[in-house]
């Protein structure tokens, strides 16, 4: 009896993880991106993984004048070079929902002296 017992829940455990490994994981794509380049990227990873898109927005949206990286007053030479200089987002998504989540954000640029 006892032996029926360890069989059937063996049984049982099998298929229950099997039914786990089945269980669709939800994903995440979230990007941050100033021209562009990393929202390519974001989305093929999305289209690949079958994941939710989600862009990280700016409160205040970059100009042209603001990415001059070789201007060392502009927006983002001063957010690059200072932790406290960050941009505010618009806004935030749950992440709680999601098993994986992929971040992409720009790449930020440096000189070597």
């Amino acid at each position: 009896m006892m032996k029926k017992m360890t069989f059937l829940l063996s049984v049982m455990m099998f298929f229950m993880a099997q039914v786990y490994a089945q269980k669709e994981s939800k994903t995440l794509v979230a990007y941050f991106s100033a021209t562009g380049n990393t929202r390519t990227a974001a989305k093929e990873i999305a289209k690949q993984k079958k994941a939710v898109l989600w862009e990280i927005e700016p409160s205040e949206h970059y100009t042209a004048e603001d990415l001059n990286w070789r201007n060392k007053q502009s927006r983002t030479s001063k957010e690059m070079s200072d932790a406290e200089a960050r941009p505010s987002i618009k806004q935030c998504t749950n992440i709680m929902p999601y098993d994986t989540i992929y971040v992409g954000s720009v790449r930020a640029s440096s000189t070597r002296g």
